[in-house]
């Protein structure tokens, strides 16, 4: 009888981590795709949400024409050389109405440390003046690393927000679990998240 008991309890436990690992994937876009912060008038917007699956330059137009900022930067990494999303981001907003002295491109280069980006982008915003910054991302995220993000600027005194363009999120939720680039892109912004937790600010290795 005790075989059979412990028997039972490990199969109840199987059957409960299965169940449990069942629900957090199938939750994975509720756990990684963060609220937007409400929207108010800042300084600049940081248009990171540059590609060729993203709405976001809808979405950065719509927010200039209703004046949340008169400044827009699109940033991006290059893709090969000398070949930045971001140069061409900034033509096509620029085609649709955004005046070219209110628009720039921003070239970011690719760091082994992400902190290196964060305190790119905030000397950056100290050099322009800027205090405060609403960031245009893809709809998945990392919470800790963007609160972490939010902290190290609030320290230099620029007050950082983060938003994405709702047809991004919904294109993203729309039966993601058949869609090989969804899977990949949430499993991404898990992975970053484990990355954070146990592995800390990488700027501690240096």
């Amino acid at each position: 009888m005790a075989v059979i008991s412990y028997q039972k309890r490990a199969l109840i436990l199987i059957t409960g981590a299965a169940l449990l690992m069942a629900v957090c994937i199938f939750a994975l876009p509720d756990l990684m795709i963060p609220d937007s912060d409400k929207l108010h008038r800042v300084d600049a917007i940081f248009h990171l949400s540059v590609g060729t699956r993203s709405k976001a330059d809808d979405y950065v137009l719509d927010l200039f024409q209703q004046e949340y900022a008169e400044q827009v930067v699109c940033l991006s990494s290059q893709i090969s050389h000398e070949l930045y999303p971001s140069d061409f981001a900034r033509l096509n907003l620029i085609t649709r109405g955004i005046p070219e002295e209110r628009i720039n491109s921003l070239h970011l280069a690719i760091y082994e440390c992400p902190v290196e980006l964060v305190d790119f982008l905030a000397r950056y915003c100290l050099d322009h003046k800027w205090d405060s910054i609403l960031i245009v991302t893809s709809p998945e995220g990392n919470r800790r690393g963007r609160q972490l993000m939010r902290d190290d600027f609030k320290q230099r005194g620029i007050e950082l927000n983060f938003t994405h363009a709702p047809e991004d999120e919904l294109e993203l939720r729309r039966d993601w679990w058949r869609t090989h680039w969804k899977i990949q892109r949430l499993i991404g912004a898990v992975s970053d998240l484990l990355l954070d937790i146990y592995f800390g600010d990488c700027r501690q290795d240096s």
